[in-house]
């Protein structure tokens, strides 16, 4: 079988023309935030679920000194990864639309100067922050942009704490809420 053109001639084009007018529009940001925290929430269950079948095999290999669980722990610190990747991309597209909704008519190079940095989407979208959500947003937005997007040894800091925290994704699901009440609070989907 051969591969074939698309059916529509450009279909690329089309696309991008889309995602363009998309780009300015707050409630698609909304939307894309909320399919971003779905996946977020399956991927930390599936983690957890990870981590309890690894618990287990520990069980069974008496210990994590065997190649095999050691094996199975780096692969659970990936699942991380992918979780932490996904939340920060849904605060990111949050923010973003709260941005565009308290910034309407703005100068569209300056959002596109935003990049990726949830502070600065923070505070243009007038969201004061709490020093543990200033902490966040810096942690997701150094994720998003550099640290997890290639593999990396390092799961601990200079101390040997681990680098995510077990409590870090309760405080996303805490920020994100609160985020979604600041959305509806100002009816940024006017």
């Amino acid at each position: 079988m051969a591969i074939t053109q698309p059916p529509a001639i450009g279909y690329a084009s089309a696309l991008a023309d889309e995602a363009s007018a998309g780009h300015r529009d707050p409630s698609e940001w909304f939307s894309r935030a909320r399919a971003l925290k779905r996946a977020s929430d399956r991927l930390h269950a599936a983690a957890e679920a990870h981590r309890c079948w690894i618990d287990n095999a520990m069980r069974q290999e008496r210990g994590d000194n065997s190649e095999y669980v050691r094996e199975l722990r780096r692969d659970a610190s990936y699942d991380g990864d992918a979780v932490f990747l996904m939340a920060g991309l849904a605060v990111e597209a949050m923010l973003k639309g709260l941005w565009l909704a308290s910034n309407a008519g703005s100068d569209p190079d300056e959002f596109d100067r935003l990049g990726h940095e949830q502070m600065a989407l923070a505070e243009g979208a007038l969201v004061p922050l709490t020093p543990t959500e200033r902490q966040l947003c810096t942690f997701l937005t150094e994720f998003i942009t550099s640290v997890r997007r290639v593999p990396s040894a390092a799961r601990v800091d200079d101390a040997g704490t681990p680098i995510i925290g077990a409590d870090t994704y309760a405080q996303f699901r805490a920020f994100y809420h609160r985020l979604s009440n600041v959305v509806a609070t100002r009816n940024a989907y006017a």
